[in-house]
C-alpha cells in the first residue's frame, strides 16, 4: 500500500500485534490499514501465568487469581490501561476486559475467550490524569477486579 495522508481520528500503536496506545490526531502518514479487532491476544510473555496472594505481581504488576485464570492490570498511564486474563480452563466463555479510572469505567468489546490456555489482553483508553486504575472483566454477569494500580 502506497502511504497516503488523510484526516485520521486515531492513530493506534501496534507492537507484537497488541494495540499498545490510542491516541487523537488531525492527520498523520498513513502508511498500512488496520484489519485487526481491537481487543487481540498478547503475546505469550506479556500477562502473568501465576499471581501471589498479595496481589502483587512481578514488574508492578497487580493481579488476582480466578478459578480458571489470572487476571492482571499490566500497564497503565496517564491515558491508558493494559489489562490482561490467562485464562488457563473452563467452558465457553465471552467476556469485556475494562478499567476503572476516577470513578468510570472503561470496556473493550466482547471477546470470545474458549482457547485454554490462552492469554488474552486489551489495551484500553482511560480517563486524563494520574489516579489508581483497577483491571476488571466482566463475565457471564459477574465483574471480577485486581488490586488498584498507579497510573503515574
Amino acid at each position: 500500500m502506497r502511504p497516503t495522508k488523510g484526516s485520521i481520528k486515531q492513530l493506534l500503536i501496534i507492537r507484537n500485534g497488541v494495540i499498545m496506545h490510542m491516541r487523537t490526531r488531525a492527520s498523520f502518514l498513513a502508511v498500512a490499514t488496520l484489519t485487526m479487532p481491537l481487543a487481540l491476544s498478547f503475546p505469550a510473555s506479556a500477562a502473568p501465568t501465576s499471581c501471589p496472594s498479595s496481589g502483587q505481581g512481578n514488574g508492578g504488576v497487580k493481579c488476582t487469581t480466578l478459578t480458571n485464570g489470572i487476571l492482571a492490570t499490566m500497564a497503565s498511564g496517564k491515558t491508558f490501561a493494559e489489562v490482561g486474563y490467562y485464562r488457563t480452563g473452563g467452558g465457553n466463555l465471552t467476556a469485556k476486559l475494562g478499567a476503572e479510572k476516577g470513578g468510570k469505567n472503561f470496556w473493550s468489546g466482547n471477546i470470545n475467550m474458549n482457547n485454554t490456555p490462552f492469554h488474552y489482553g486489551s489495551m484500553l483508553t482511560v480517563s486524563s490524569g494520574c489516579g489508581s486504575v483497577i483491571g476488571k472483566m466482566l463475565a457471564d454477569g459477574s465483574t471480577y477486579t485486581t488490586p488498584p494500580k498507579s497510573s503515574c
